[in-house]
């Protein structure tokens, strides 16, 4: 049986009852929900207790952490190698059931190594890894955004925790998480899930002004830098090796265009 679980605010009913919808359309009957922690209903202060200090991050998108690390505890205390997660504003593509979804969790089962996989494409897809089927391959990948819907085997969920706890990032630094913890990201070649445009964020569209964009990325470079600092001179050697073949990556991508 599948193992998943969607990210939803229990008072929407209407939205939930859309989720149940769009998740019968690939094959997914009994729907699984995790109660999102909608901090936009709680105080600064009782928000704030649970990042460091001087954050960065809006009262959405530490609210959208806490939900995903209340999954992650939960997951750990069970026996699953993975779960997936996704968000209330998921739409499937044609391409995406429920058997397909079972294929590739049956492949990261098999994985020992901290790996988070995107059901969507990801930045930078660098090699093809595994072929689901004529259409599917996961990729391994520098990087990429957004956690509309993805994979965590227990290893990832270990790492993110701790990297995490206080909260000091977006939950979808996964750029982070692979350097600072040497966590694996891999991605899909096609779009399985894409985010829904008619859905209202709640994670704060204030965090894009430019009067707040370059404080923000100066306190997250910072928060960064603070734990990056703290690596042994290996683990500081193989960040290094990573950010040097993205580089490269990027520029031989740009070049040959």
């Amino acid at each position: 049986m599948l193992n998943y679980t969607i990210i939803s605010d229990a008072l929407n009913r209407d939205r939930r009852e859309s989720i149940k919808d769009i998740f019968k359309g690939i094959g997914i009957n009994e729907i699984s929900f995790t109660e999102a922690i909608m901090a936009t209903r709680m105080s600064d202060i009782e928000v704030y207790s649970h990042t460091i200090e001087n954050s960065f991050l809006t009262k959405g998108e530490v609210g959208c952490v806490l939900s995903h690390k209340k999954i992650y505890e939960t997951f750990l205390n069970s026996e699953e190698k993975s779960i997936i997660i996704f968000e209330e504003d998921v739409l499937f593509t044609e391409m995406c059931n429920i058997h397909v979804l079972e294929q590739i969790v049956n492949v990261i089962d098999t994985i020992e190594a901290p790996v988070v996989v995107a059901l969507q494409k990801g930045a930078y897809n660098k090699k093809e890894r595994f072929r689901i089927n004529n259409e599917i391959s996961i990729f391994s990948s520098y990087k990429f955004y957004s956690t509309v819907g993805y994979i965590i085997n227990r290893a990832a969920a270990k790492i993110i925790l701790e990297i995490q706890t206080p909260i000091r990032f977006e939950m979808d630094a996964f750029e982070y998480y692979c350097w600072l913890g040497d966590l694996q990201l891999y991605c899909l070649n096609e779009n399985l899930v894409i985010q829904n445009p008619e859905f209202d964020s709640v994670i704060g569209d204030e965090r894009f002004l430019p009067s707040k964009w370059r404080e923000r990325m100066e306190k997250r470079d910072k928060i960064y830098n603070d734990l990056y600092k703290r690596l042994s001179i290996m683990k500081k050697l193989q960040v290094g090796i990573k950010h040097f073949r993205r580089v490269l990556y990027e520029r031989v991508k740009r070049y040959t265009r």
